[in-house]
């Protein structure tokens, strides 16, 4: 296992080289410049989510208004009805979840390349397998930086 730690290590200071930490630094900089369009999908998707919720509160309201039924049912779907309008509600109050800064991310990466530890290597490699040349690693960074630096021999 000490081989597999070893591996794992010496992968991570070669997955976050500078030249790969440039590719992650412009990969981000595009993510950035695609932020309205992901603004719009956030607010479109949370309008939908409430539009739904709604719907959901309407029918229960339907469902009382329609006639006679069992105090049971109707303390049930008042029930269903206050917790929907807390959805909802939560939902008019949700904020977009918050970017970092491609600064933020390479400061990030060179901490993580300076003392990386069991969790930088679950969230930056996918698998290590042992062959007989050595080990191999992949990363998960492979859509970010493409087969440059992800994968290989180590």
């Amino acid at each position: 296992m000490e081989d597999v730690d070893r591996a794992a290590i010496q992968y991570l200071h070669e997955l976050l080289s500078e030249e790969n930490q440039r590719s992650i630094a412009k990969a981000m900089r595009q993510y950035q410049a695609g932020e309205g369009s992901r603004m719009e999908e956030f607010k479109a998707a949370l309008e939908k989510r409430i539009r739904d919720k709604q719907c959901q509160y309407d029918a229960l309201l339907k469902n009382l208004s329609s006639g006679e039924l069992p105090a049971e049912v109707v303390a049930d779907i008042g029930a269903q009805m206050k917790q929907l309008k807390g959805e909802i509600a939560a939902l008019e109050v949700t904020e977009p979840p918050k970017d970092f800064t491609v600064e933020q991310i390479r400061a990030w990466l060179e901490a993580i390349k300076a003392a990386p530890d069991e969790q930088a290597v679950h969230l930056l490699i996918e698998r290590i397998e042992k062959k007989q040349d050595g080990f191999h690693a992949k990363s998960t960074l492979e859509t970010v930086l493409g087969k440059s630096g992800c994968g290989g021999r180590i």
